[in-house]
């Protein structure tokens, strides 16, 4: 009897241990659950502290470059030049009224013209021009087949429409300031130009102009003259304007040009 109660009791204490040394275990084993979720949770917090940081430079970094383009874009428009021409073009007398000649003899081949068709320009804007190039480029005709004719010929049908534009140019290898003008021949060439070569990609700002005349212009357009100029910083800008038949020049549209410009790499201003 004795050692069986005994047995009992003790029994009895290792049944008690066991459960205490499981409830200890589960204590530990939900004080680390707890633990890690703090310390997950702990994680979440400076991840998120970490992201805000992240976004606060992200912020700075992009109104650091908003301040610098303002600032470099309130520099340039202060210094930016603006050309424009100040004496008309020659036009000759033909058939379909007054037109100018594109393939009339370059000074350095009769002497007389140096004078007849010098392009004068003008730097109205406030900064130094800079790279200047001057392209005077015969306009698109109404119908496809007069294309293939010589400036100021009646239509043929049945000519071939595959010729470039006829165009002149003005190239200065000085810089013009503000308020200066200066002269100079154009000569045929040396670029070579496609009918729908754009500025930029507004389809309205080609270097030919458009067929004339319309109901929104009803003078003929004879020639379209883009001048680019650069500034100090680098940017290149053009000017349009149009040269009608009744002696006049009218303005077509000015901006800043991209570097990537089909018209800047077919004239070779910029790679």
């Amino acid at each position: 009897m004795f050692w069986e109660a005994f047995s009992a009791i003790v029994n009895s204490i290792l049944a008690a241990v066991t459960v205490g040394v499981l409830l200890v275990n589960r204590q530990q084993v939900k004080a680390s659950k707890q633990q890690a979720e703090a310390s997950e949770a702990q994680a979440r917090i400076m991840q998120k502290q970490v992201d805000a940081g992240l976004e606060q430079v992200r912020i700075g970094r992009e109104q650091l470059k908003q301040n610098r383009e303002q600032v470099e874009g309130t520099l340039a428009a202060a210094q930016r030049p603006f050309l424009f021409p100040t004496t008309p073009l020659a036009l000759q007398s033909g058939s379909d009224g007054d037109y100018f000649d594109f393939e009339q003899r370059d000074p350095n081949q009769d002497e007389a013209l140096k004078d007849e068709y010098r392009l004068k320009l003008k730097n109205v804007g406030a900064g130094l021009a800079l790279n200047i190039r001057a392209i005077i480029a015969e306009p698109r005709e109404k119908t496809p087949q007069m294309l293939g004719l010589h400036p100021g010929d009646t239509m043929a049908p049945g000519v071939s429409t595959r010729r470039v534009p006829f165009l002149r140019s003005v190239i200065l290898d000085t810089a013009l300031p503000p308020g200066e003008d200066v002269q100079e021949s154009h000569r045929g060439g040396p670029f070579v130009i496609g009918w729908d070569t754009l500025l930029n990609d507004d389809p309205h700002n080609t270097l030919t102009a458009p067929p004339s005349p319309t109901p929104e212009h009803p003078y003929r357009i004879v020639a379209r003259l883009t001048i680019f100029q650069d500034d100090i910083f680098g940017h290149t800008y053009a000017n349009q304007f149009d040269f009608n038949d009744r002696g006049r020049w009218m303005f077509h549209w000015a901006g800043k040009v991209s570097p990537g410009s089909e018209a800047l790499k077919r004239l070779k201003l910029k790679p």
